[in-house]
């Protein structure tokens, strides 16, 4: 993260950490987010809230020169955010600080997961003063994120989502923190993948790439490696028949598609990339429905499986997890 100081703050301060959300569902769309649930907490000291009152006219007046026109109307347009509030004696780098942008970059990643979103703004932090208005410390630059998934072009938060994050975002942020490779290394796969928009190719080959990862396992033998195995451990877990999108997923002003099944584009997902497959949205693997039209209970409910793994254990007892899970 790119640092930028104004002046220095003495003493113990109320910090922040803020993670610009790129957009709220809107009262014309299929389902408008209902505002009076913020500030909403996420994990104990972590909530998605309104965050104008943190900012005045003046907040980024001193970095006005330093940036450009577009980038300076991004900053100034943030509204709905992440936060993390701590308390905090050190200035700039110091453990907290770290351990809050880990945490919120964590979390924003499992959002992500669950309805991925444009992105403009990205992490803000600094220490609030006495009117509650933050002292901008740093901030990554924003990053003007418009090339995605067309299909998620029209997306923006709803209610059933901040759900979703706060049912899953707890054993997320555990998992990031343990010794769970199998689940980590496919959601920092994704997260490249989505920040990827220069080439679409690149995006595609680390997405295909994060689902290959958390279906399959070196071993000596390979017995659980490759694309062939990858494609009968998912058309067993979420069902050769699933739709890609559950219901509602797709707002109505989208243009209308056909919603193919995951039978229908395992061969093409993990054959080579087709370009049809990027025009159909979304990884299909974060956005489905369990077999016999029954809704997952989380969109991200692939990466929601190795959640009960012990680290570091690896014996085969089952079919297609090469994992022991824990009773």
């Amino acid at each position: 993260m790119g640092e930028i100081t104004s002046q220095f703050i003495k003493n113990v301060a109320q910090r922040v950490t803020l993670y610009p959300v790129a957009g709220l569902a809107g009262a014309w769309e299929d389902e408008p987010f209902n505002h009076s649930q913020l500030p909403a907490t996420i994990v104990p000291g972590v909530t998605l809230e309104d965050v104008s009152s943190m900012f005045h006219d003046e907040t980024w007046k001193w970095v006005a020169h330093e940036i450009g026109k577009r980038d300076l109307e991004v900053l100034e347009r943030v509204k709905h955010a992440i936060v993390h509030r701590y308390a905090s004696s050190q200035y700039g780098t110091g453990e907290p600080e770290m351990a809050s942008a880990r945490v919120v970059n964590e979390i924003a990643a499992c959002l992500r997961l669950i309805r991925p979103m444009r992105q403009f703004a990205l992490m803000i932090s600094g220490p609030l003063k006495a009117d509650g208005v933050i002292q901008i410390q740093s901030f990554d630059h924003p990053v003007h994120l418009m090339e995605i998934p067309e299909i998620q072009k029209g997306f923006a938060l709803r209610d059933r989502d901040l759900g979703e994050l706060q049912s899953v975002a707890p054993q997320f942020v555990t998992a990031m923190a343990g010794d769970y490779w199998k689940f980590r290394m496919p959601v920092s796969l994704y997260e490249a993948g989505h920040f990827q928009d220069r080439e679409w190719k690149a995006r595609f080959s680390l997405w295909t790439s994060a689902i290959e990862a958390i279906f399959t396992s070196q071993t000596r033998d390979r017995e659980h490696s490759g694309s062939f195995v990858a494609k009968a451990r998912i058309k067993w877990f979420l069902g050769e028949t699933t739709k890609i999108y559950t219901p509602g997923d797709v707002p109505s002003f989208m243009p209308a598609q056909d919603e193919p099944t995951i039978g229908e584009i395992i061969d093409d997902l993990l054959g080579w990339p087709t370009l049809s497959i990027l025009k159909s949205g979304s990884l299909f693997a974060f956005h489905g429905s369990e077999p016999e039209g029954r809704p997952l209970q989380s969109p991200i409910s692939i990466f929601q499986f190795p959640f009960s793994l012990q680290p570091g254990q690896g014996s085969r007892t089952g079919p297609f997890l090469p994992y022991r899970t824990v009773e």
